[in-house]
């Protein structure tokens, strides 16, 4: 019992002390100094070039072994996914009908090429706020697009491999001819653009876009267009190369996942008319 009193002494005297009113010298000092103390800098908009030079010296700079397994995995899988690369085909074209082509063909839409334009546009859009975020977000999406594309176009070039759509078997490589199945473009792109949106603003609405791209994956396959294995490689290298951009952007101290709204800034609304269908961006700052 006399413990018990005893905090609840000790307890009464803190709370006593706490509730203490500041003294009005140390009370004015700490408003002076916070009045004199100069507002915190804004990131300069040269973060940006420096970003691009940084970012395609990396993969040389910081390549470990791991990276080297991590990668020897992934082309395993494509290899090992090439094996029903026929089958996934056919099962995917037999149901590319009614309204699942509709859903797919507005997927579809978003590793389109001029989506890069889109994101450029709203890039530029971003620089008009204050808000940094929201820039190095719609910024690392634009690079990892372009980044992205421009290895899929090499590798296209190399590997040659001919498209389910023109008659061939799985694999029908041609090097450096028209052909240009191996990886997927689209896929590519699509998982890209989206991947950098969920890992700067984690929540429902980002994770809806990458299953977005998830549909494009689906619709490239359902066209005809590429084989399994091409959506997969193209998930993969569009996916990677948003992660690692973001994350590199980000730094290893930023934990944070929300905006300053404490709300994702980005809604992504599909549409569909009878002379036009595609996807609405809704942009809020």
């Amino acid at each position: 019992m006399q413990r018990l009193l005893l905090l609840l002494a000790l307890a009464s005297m803190t709370i006593s002390v706490a509730a203490q009113p500041v003294p009005t010298e140390l009370n004015q000092g700490m408003l002076s100094a916070e009045e004199t103390a100069p507002p915190p800098a804004a990131p300069s908009f040269n973060r940006f070039g420096v970003w691009v030079a940084g970012d395609l010296l990396a993969p040389f700079q910081s390549a470990r072994p791991t990276h080297a397994l991590v990668g020897a995995v992934a082309l395993g899988a494509v290899a090992t996914l090439s094996l029903a690369d026929s089958s996934l085909s056919r099962f995917g074209q037999d149901r590319y009908t009614g309204t699942t082509a509709s859903a797919l063909d507005i997927a579809n839409d978003l590793g389109d090429s001029r989506m890069l334009v889109a994101s450029s546009l709203l890039w530029g859009g971003t620089l008009l706020t204050s808000n940094t975020r929201l820039q190095d977000a719609a910024f690392t999406s634009l690079e990892a697009g372009v980044y992205a594309s421009v290895l899929t176009r090499v590798v296209k070039s190399a590997t040659g491999r001919v498209r389910p759509r023109d008659g061939s078997a799985p694999y029908d490589f041609q090097p450096f001819s028209e052909h240009r199945s191996f990886p997927s473009g689209h896929t590519t792109l699509a998982f890209a653009l989206t991947v950098p949106w969920a890992v700067y603003y984690p929540g429902p609405v980002t994770y809806g876009l990458v299953g977005v791209a998830g549909g494009t994956a689906v619709a490239r396959i359902a066209t005809g267009s590429h084989w399994p294995s091409d959506v997969l490689a193209g998930a993969l290298v569009g996916g990677a190369t948003g992660y690692l951009l973001a994350r590199r952007h980000l730094g290893p101290s930023d934990g944070s996942s929300d905006s300053v709204s404490g709300a994702p800034p980005l809604a992504v609304y599909p549409f569909a008319t009878a002379e036009a269908r595609g996807l609405t961006l809704h942009l809020q700052f």
